[in-house]
């Protein structure tokens, strides 16, 4: 059995599409049908220098955006058959030392539903690892309205971005990821804001 303890990480970012598909293959059983994109839309993020899919041998994923001198984190998983083994926290600390130049990392959480374990599980492993809610009503965007959600923040060289540093990245992010549904994302930011 592997070990947590024992691995080093090794990031490696994918640049090709078929070593994505394969990605993009445990994706769709991991994440909700309503928080992931489109495999097309992926491969256009292969073609944007500033987004990020990172591999981590055959454990685990990470998918982020560098906006800003922040780091925006649009999918963490790790395979399956090593969850609970400690490779969350390791992929995590792995991010946090090759983008220690940054200032931080946010993460998009959901919000706690007490029926679904899952969603304690996810922001009780964020706050363990040294993430802090930000102070914002956060929304999703999707084309059904938007999912309130909550974002975390791990400090690496400064505090938390101000609230208006923290709409120019989500404006950011939604230009950047959100582009197919770009008067939904543009509806639900100005939401935000108001």
């Amino acid at each position: 059995m592997a070990s947590a303890k024992i691995v080093k990480m090794q990031l490696n970012r994918i640049k090709k599409e078929c070593d994505f598909a394969l990605l993009y293959e445990d994706m769709k059983g991991q994440f909700p049908i309503f928080e992931l994109k489109s495999y097309e839309h992926f491969l256009s993020y292969l073609k944007n220098p500033n987004y990020y899919i990172l591999k981590w041998e055959d454990y685990g994923y990470i998918l982020i955006l560098d906006v800003f001198d922040y780091i925006w984190v649009d999918y963490l998983a790790i395979f399956k058959k090593y969850h609970s083994m400690g490779f969350g926290s390791k992929i995590l600390d792995s991010l946090k030392e090759n983008f220690k130049n940054k200032n931080g990392i946010i993460f998009e959480v959901e919000k706690v539903d007490e029926k679904n374990i899952n969603t304690i599980r996810r922001q009780k492993f964020y706050i363990k690892n040294g993430a802090k809610r930000l102070d914002i009503n956060y929304i999703f965007p999707n084309k059904e309205g938007g999912l309130n959600m909550d974002l975390f923040y791990i400090k690496l060289k400064e505090t938390s971005p101000n609230k208006s540093l923290l709409f120019d990245i989500i404006k950011n992010v939604f230009s950047s990821l959100h582009f197919d549904i770009e008067k939904e994302a543009n509806e639900i930011y100005l939401k935000m804001v108001n």
